[in-house]
């Protein structure tokens, strides 16, 4: 069944008198949304959801277009990464490490020594003793630090990442409804990436997915949350943050995010090996705002590499190790997973990708190649006969100045994600296959990637999904007529909207970028001490949202195949939404905000949680991080001042 959020809100209503209804009324543009009404009395619970109405007519999205002129601007091509030109005198695979034969030939007896390590929790780091080795070693730990001497008195020093298979994944295979054995599941994520910027900086990749490995992209894909948190924990557990226990770090009794129900848990019980990966560890998902793991979630945890290497060499996120970069080297780890376990045990590898996307957009071009490569060695080993491959990102671009174009807004809540699927499948399962190209079309969540995960344990799920679920396996079919109401996405996050520009000096958008901010000071109240009160400083740009006339009009399919739509008579919206972008001081914070405006009972509805922080706010939060992370994106830390 379907699990709604529990949110407070906060209610302002308008202040309207005769005069300044006409006022707004001049504004030709908000005349349609705004009459002249008399102020209603009713009152709302703190408690109430309020979500836009279900209106059943589905989604209808605005045209993107891939080169938009105002997101060009900011695309430049970037020169590729030069790493160390002398090939790294080790290499690992299987548990194993290999002196470099090149390194032989041109060095002699080369003398290491290496230092394992290995996780005690999300963040401590146990080293062992060093070692001195020889080539074609074993080593204990998956990770290890080297340091070689060669006769000539040159020096090596790398860290590497290997698979040593672990005893306790060697579990009994539970065989799937549906499957001779279970399916391996593999995504692959980027950070910050929009599906039309996936395809404008990937391009060989997004070649190769689509062209040779006939990969499914989904164009309808909407984001439900802000940041890779709530875009991950929905795939991850089927829940929002808000939904699962509390496990903030500035929350006293927070328990570990080892309470969460991952999706491995699950598939450990089926007999599945696991794998988790992401690289930027100092701003990792489940540890910058929340506690981490306290115990190692999957058998090859690629978290304790980082932190290691970041805290021995002062550096974060360095792109490159010895002569391979760094995008490589997480790659590596998870082929070396999937040769070094038997062919039969069934898998699962989840890796996501920042360094290259987070911070410079044009930087993950960089990526391509190497991508393509891994792409193809699983496809050459035969590791896609029998793997459901997920390539996907988490959300467009956040903080960056694409970020504050129309286009760019929009882009954010549209992330690339594709399925590639072993090709036998569409011969024994033709239904999931069409439905799978028919949802390609239609609305889809994170939430219903979970769903999917969940429908391999009873394959194949129904033929019709249930709007009643808000998760619904990409394999059924998605009702046409599916919304953000019934698909669980806030109207702050829904794209299925038309988007018209407002003069940035009209009077209903000063009154509610100025209630916003009484809103943000309200939250600040509890840390008064430690955070500056803020003040309205400008208003940027404000738009207001409704349902395009062909959302609201739709009726249904006009033909058998759904191609050609049947629209009726346009039906007047009770509700619109305005998203008004703004700066407050001190401190410059740059703020979008989308605020729920009741045109019958003309009463605009407040949820702090439609608020998203544009720009970065660095150190200036310092102070609050470890009190209450919620507060960081409006705090301005009074000893910044």
């Amino acid at each position: 069944m379907k699990t709604r959020r529990q949110k407070g809100a906060a209610h302002i209503r308008w202040p309207f008198n005769h005069s300044y209804a006409m006022a707004i009324a001049e504004l030709e543009l908000l005349s349609a949304f705004l009459p002249e009404v008399k102020v209603a009395q009713k009152q709302y619970g703190k408690e109430h959801n309020f979500s836009k109405p279900t209106t059943g007519t589905g989604c209808v999205r605005p045209t993107l277009d891939i080169n938009d002129a105002e997101i060009s601007e900011f695309l430049k091509s970037v020169s590729p990464l030069k790493c160390a030109s002398e090939p790294n005198w080790i290499t690992t695979r299987g548990g194993k490490l290999m002196l470099n034969g090149k390194a032989i030939e041109q060095y002699g007896n080369i003398q290491c020594n290496i230092v394992p390590f290995e996780f005690v929790d999300d963040f401590t780091v146990r080293t062992f003793n060093h070692s001195l080795v020889t080539n074609n070693t074993s080593v204990p730990t998956d990770f290890f630090k080297a340091v070689c001497t060669a006769p000539n008195g040159k020096n090596y020093t790398n860290y590497h990442a290997t698979i040593v298979r672990k005893q306790d994944s060697q579990r009994k295979v539970v065989q799937m409804a549906g499957f001779s054995r279970p399916l391996n599941i593999y995504f692959l994520g980027f950070d910050s990436l929009s599906r039309l910027m996936f395809m404008r900086k990937l391009k060989e990749t997004y070649k190769y997915v689509t062209e040779v490995l006939n990969g499914t992209v989904l164009e309808m894909y909407n984001i439900v949350g802000d940041g890779t948190p709530a875009a991950l924990l929905p795939i991850l557990t089927g829940k929002t943050e808000e939904e699962l226990p509390e496990t903030r770090r500035s929350q006293r009794n927070a328990s570990f995010v080892d309470a969460y129900p991952f999706i491995w848990k699950e598939l450990k019980k089926f007999g599945y090996a696991t794998l988790y990966a992401e690289d930027m560890q100092n701003i990792g998902t489940f540890t910058y705002r929340l506690k981490g793991f306290k115990q190692q979630p999957t058998e090859h945890y690629l978290r304790s590499f980082y932190r290691q290497v970041d805290k021995e060499t002062h550096r974060f996120n360095q792109l490159c190790f010895g002569s391979e970069l760094q995008h490589r080297v997480q790659l590596s780890y998870v082929e070396d997973f999937f040769t070094t376990y038997p062919r039969e045990q069934p898998k699962f590898a989840f890796q996501f990708h920042a360094a290259y996307s987070h911070d410079d957009i044009n930087a993950v071009e960089r990526a391509d190649g190497a991508t393509v490569e891994h792409l193809r060695f699983f496809e050459k080993n035969g590791f896609l006969n029998d793997t459901l491959v997920v390539v996907f990102s988490d959300h467009g671009c956040r903080y960056s100045s694409i970020r504050r174009t129309k286009q760019g807004k929009l882009e954010e809540r549209n992330p690339f994600v594709s399925l590639i699927l072993p090709t036998w499948f569409k011969e024994v399962y033709p239904n999931a296959v069409t439905n799978l190209r028919k949802n390609s079309k239609r609305l889809t969540t994170p939430f219903d990637l979970h769903a999917t995960l969940e429908s391999l344990w009873n394959f194949p799920p129904p033929l019709l999904g249930d709007l009643a679920n808000r998760g619904i396996s990409l394999f059924s079919e998605i009702p046409p007529n599916r919304d953000c109401t019934n698909a669980d996405i806030p109207a702050h996050w829904c794209s299925c909207l038309s988007w018209k520009k407002l003069p940035k000096d009209a009077l209903v958008v000063w009154f509610i970028a100025n209630e916003l901010v009484k809103a943000f000071n309200g939250r600040l109240k509890q840390q008064e001490k430690l955070c500056s009160m803020l003040k309205l400083h400008s208003i940027l740009e404000a738009y207001v949202t409704q349902p395009t006339d062909e959302y609201v009009a739709f009726v249904r399919p006009k033909d058998v195949d759904g191609r050609q739509p049947l629209f009726g008579k346009r039906v007047n919206m009770r509700f619109s939404s305005y998203v008004v972008t703004f700066v407050t001081t001190p401190g410059n914070g740059t703020f979008e905000a989308t605020v729920l405006s009741d045109c019958t009972e003309q009463v605009l509805h407040i949820d702090l949680d439609s608020v998203s922080r544009v720009n970065a706010y660095g150190s200036a939060s310092h102070c609050i991080m470890d009190k209450d992370s919620y507060l960081a994106i409006y705090c301005v830390c009074r000893d910044m001042l």
